[in-house]
């Protein structure tokens, strides 16, 4: 080969500035990573122990205003019996205690608390953490992880990158890692503690300890090594600060949705904030008014112990609908409840959720918690603890027996039948097949089945494993695109034909907070990442890009009807109650939805029967009553008939934009009948002029606030 005129080094040489320009700083990057930041390696299990009765914990103040200004917070720990000797070390464990059994006492990583981050660099900023020794003659020293969380998630994606390129590392709980890290460690240097001698651990010393967007408890708890050898205790008493509501700005009144005529019933009322969180500032007289067939006292009192909720009785007069409006006197604080619908339909119509997270997997709080919030705080009928069977962040590590039979034993002690109903549940977590929630009948012993075991390691084998038991299997936001590439959610068997257990997929939940997977391009699509602002939220969403499946993934819930699943549409809310600023990190966006059983009684029978027999709604929140008839047979029935005739009625909680009866049959999905109306009622009447081969029908409604609902299918097979 000659030798290369000038200009043709030129242009090689212009080239080859545009490569380095080009490839040099991802390359540096990725070279300072793999040089600056070490490989997460240490994840010592966080030990289950028996909390100690050493030492006094105090937080003052209990509590910060969600969104609200922020104010320091000192956690006082006091000196128990024999006090501290030089070398002793207390450490503050910001988090969340697992109470696996009276003398089984865990920490627990936190996620998403919205906290912020802790620091010791900046006394003029947020967050600066100051510890006080109670005199000058004894000297603390303080250690803490600067920006422990993005540190330690560095190190984690090290460890998966080391992991990737063949590098051989023991399996770890990456939690047990996030959470020591997180620990604040007050070693005392010099002098010694006596008995009744306070340590101060100041949170937000400098400006305040910012606190989260949304409502949340969070635990401070502390750790003890009194003799400095590195064994620490847990001490029973355990600190907390809650972020809570502000002020008042609206009630929601929460009543049945169905009763009978002179049917007396109990009625929530929530003071909630400008935020829609609950509030705890309003106490005093609540005036009552009555709209329709519906009555009762004048008045109620919202006490401070209630925490911004009230209970009262009220009574159904006759037969009609409803409405109750409930309001503070002089401060425009005021709301209004569902309709009441009073008829005699010889069933109710129950609200709750199938689908809730605790801390014993990725929630943030107890399960006995959530309990007490969906009865209590929400005023539902029913609700389902469905924590995943996996920790789902990488190295899978399936629930441990002592977390299952927490589960399964936290559901029956908060069962109380005629009020409120409660599902043994858990989730099986497959991140390539599909998620969905495994649920056990009033008469059925739970059974563990991970997918982490080969036996139940697909939705195939998984239903075949539960064959013959009285067990309901539920997919849940099959569109959702997770991880690396797109999950082609795997339904499962459509019939019995196909594998044992097909039968126990009844149920499919289309909405939830990640969005909605109805059909591929419907509103409220799956998103995490939409509302993060600047330049890390235009990253993120470049990474993860569209986070919903593609129109061909065969993902949607249309998808898996088409296909032969006979499923009954549900809503829940897949709720982990972080308190995290969607502006700031990718979170849950949407209102959690909510499933109305059409049962005839507050029983695990009644609930489990309606469940079975697909008698069921779903809304994006709202109490909407949406029923409908084929022939005269309830939603989610089996029919054979050579005619369909639909009747039926929506009574939403705002105007109707659309209502929708949804066919399919051979020619695909199309719309039958549609109706919308500034009011919140529309009555459906329409017969098939054209029912040639078996069919299926569904309802689906959007109100002018933006809420949706669904109901149905009922399959027409028709008669040849």
């Amino acid at each position: 080969m000659g030798k290369m005129s000038g200009s043709q080094k030129t242009i090689l040489i212009v080239m080859a500035a545009f490569a380095a320009l080009v490839l040099f700083p991802p390359l540096a990057l990725v070279l300072a990573f793999l040089l600056l930041v070490r490989t997460l390696e240490d994840g010592r299990p966080q030990p289950v122990t028996e909390p100690v009765a050493w030492g006094a914990c105090k937080v003052e103040p209990a509590e910060l205003t969600a969104g609200g200004e922020p104010l320091p917070v000192t956690v006082t720990y006091t000196v128990g019996k024999g006090g501290l000797k030089e070398g002793g070390v207390i450490r503050l464990c910001p988090g969340k205690v697992l109470r696996l059994g009276p003398d089984a006492w865990q920490m627990r990583m936190q996620w998403g608390n919205g906290w912020g981050r802790l620091q010791r660099k900046d006394p003029s900023r947020n967050n600066y953490v100051e510890v006080r020794a109670p005199s000058s003659d004894v000297v603390i020293s303080v250690s803490m992880m600067e920006k422990a969380m993005d540190r330690t998630q560095l190190m984690w994606l090290k460890r998966k990158l080391m992991q990737k390129l063949g590098r051989d590392l023991e399996r770890m709980d990456p939690r047990d890692a996030f959470m020591a890290n997180l620990k604040i460690t007050a070693r005392l240097e010099q002098g010694s503690l006596a008995e009744g001698d306070p340590v101060e651990f100041v949170l937000g010393a400098g400006s305040g300890l910012r606190p989260p967007a949304g409502i949340i408890t969070t635990d401070l708890a502390c750790e003890v090594d009194r003799h400095g050898t590195g064994d620490f205790e847990l001490d029973a008493s355990l600190g907390s600060i809650d972020a809570v509501g502000g002020e008042p700005a609206a009630l929601e009144v929460i009543a049945p949705t169905l009763v009978a005529p002179s049917e007396r019933f109990r009625v929530l009322v929530r003071c909630v904030d400008a935020r829609g969180h609950l509030s705890p500032a309003l106490a005093g007289p609540l005036d009552i008014s009555y709209e329709g067939a519906v009555g009762g006292p004048g008045s109620v009192i919202m006490t401070e112990s209630g925490r911004g909720t009230a209970w009262f009785a009220a009574g159904a007069s006759s037969h009609g609908l409803g409405r109750i409006r409930v309001s503070v006197q002089g401060r425009g604080v005021e709301g209004v409840s569902n309709p009441v619908v009073c008829r005699n339909a010889g069933y109710r119509l129950l609200w709750g959720d199938l689908h809730t997270h605790s801390i014993v997997s990725d929630g943030t709080q107890e399960p006995g918690y959530l309990y007490h919030r969906a009865r209590d705080l929400l005023g539902w009928d029913y609700t389902a603890v469905s924590d995943h069977d996996t920790w789902s962040f990488g190295e899978e590590r399936a629930r441990t027996e002592q977390e299952f039979e927490l589960m399964m034993r936290a559901a029956d002690d908060h069962y109380h039948p005629g009020r409120f109903v409660t599902l043994r549940t858990y989730e099986w977590t497959n991140h390539r097949q599909g998620h969905r929630n495994v649920l056990f009948g009033p008469g059925q012993s739970p059974v563990f089945l991970p997918h982490t075991d080969e036996r139940y390691s697909t939705p195939g084998a998984l239903l075949s494993a539960l064959a013959g038991r009285d067990a309901m299997v539920i997919p849940h936001h099959p569109a959702w695109k997770l991880h690396a590439g797109e999950m082609r959610f795997d339904f499962g068997p459509r019939d019995s034909s196909e594998g044992e257990g097909a039968s126990m997929q009844r149920l499919v939940e289309v909405y939830s907070r990640h969005g909605n997977s109805e059909f591929y391009g419907c509103p409220r699509p799956i998103s995490h990442a939409g509302m993060m602002e600047g330049a890390k939220g235009a990253l993120v969403r470049a990474v993860l890009g569209k986070e919903y499946a593609g129109p061909d993934s065969g993902s949607y819930v249309r998808d898996a009807l088409a296909s032969g699943c006979r499923l009954g549409l549900i809503a829940g809310s897949d709720e982990h109650i972080s308190a995290g600023d969607p502006r700031r990190a990718p979170t849950q966006l949407y209102s959690g939805g909510v499933t109305g059983l059409f049962s005839v009684s507050h029983t695990r029978e009644a609930t489990w029967r309606a469940m079975w027999e697909r008698r069921v709604c779903g809304t994006t929140g709202p109490r909407m009553l949406i029923e409908f008839w084929v022939n005269g047979a309830h939603q989610g029935s089996e029919i054979s008939a050579g005619s369909a005739s639909v009747t039926g009625h929506v009574i939403g909680t705002a105007g109707l934009e659309l209502v929708e009866l949804v066919k399919f049959d051979s020619s695909g999905y199309r719309s039958v009948w549609q109706e919308s109306s500034a009011g919140p009622e529309a009555v459906i009447d329409w017969t098939d002029q054209r029912l040639r081969e078996s069919s299926f029908y569904y309802l689906r409604v959007i109100q002018d606030d933006g809420h949706m609902g669904w109901a149905g299918p009922t399959w027409v097979d028709v008669e040849k």
